[in-house]
């Protein structure tokens, strides 16, 4: 474990592998919108700085991403902060770890567009679609033309 701080890269790789997306669509390397900016931001604004670095260094443990989600996600603590990280994708809103149930707020209009949720569904939010006059007649294209799946860690060989 190098860095057991909860920085930017982290927080993409976290949350790749919590939500089963590639860091690559979460964080692309030219970014205009800069939704993974906006997420670390509401993160490092709703959760203290001792459990970001706890989340941190618990992440950062485990070289496997996909394990060390899953460790994260059953910790007591941290796991409903993992779990709130993983709606701020889907969603584009900010749940309190404390009461899941109910969003605090809406990160931003970008956020609530570009949200995974609309990705998912291959579908688009009310008010806005990048799908061209008609779309709704064809069936929609493919799921991996809207999500770009984690790379998984393959398995040891025997």
């Amino acid at each position: 474990m190098s860095n057991p701080a909860l920085t930017l890269p982290v927080f993409v790789s976290l949350s790749s592998a919590l939500t089963g997306v590639s860091a690559a669509q979460l964080k692309p390397q030219i970014d205009p919108i800069g939704i993974a900016d906006q997420y670390f931001a509401t993160l490092t604004g709703n959760v203290s700085a001792t459990t970001l670095a706890d989340l941190g260094a618990a992440f950062q443990a485990i070289a496997d991403p996909v394990q060390a989600a899953t460790k994260v996600l059953a910790d007591p603590v941290l796991g409903p902060v993992a779990r709130s990280i993983m709606k701020l994708w889907l969603m584009g809103a900010w749940y309190n770890p404390a009461n899941p149930a109910q969003a605090v707020n809406v990160v931003s209009a970008q956020a609530y567009k570009e949200s995974l949720v609309w990705k998912v569904m291959q579908s688009h939010p009310m008010g806005y679609s990048m799908f061209t006059f008609g779309y709704w007649a064809k069936p929609p294209p493919p799921l991996n033309q809207f999500i770009q799946p984690a790379a998984t860690t393959p398995a040891p060989a025997n």
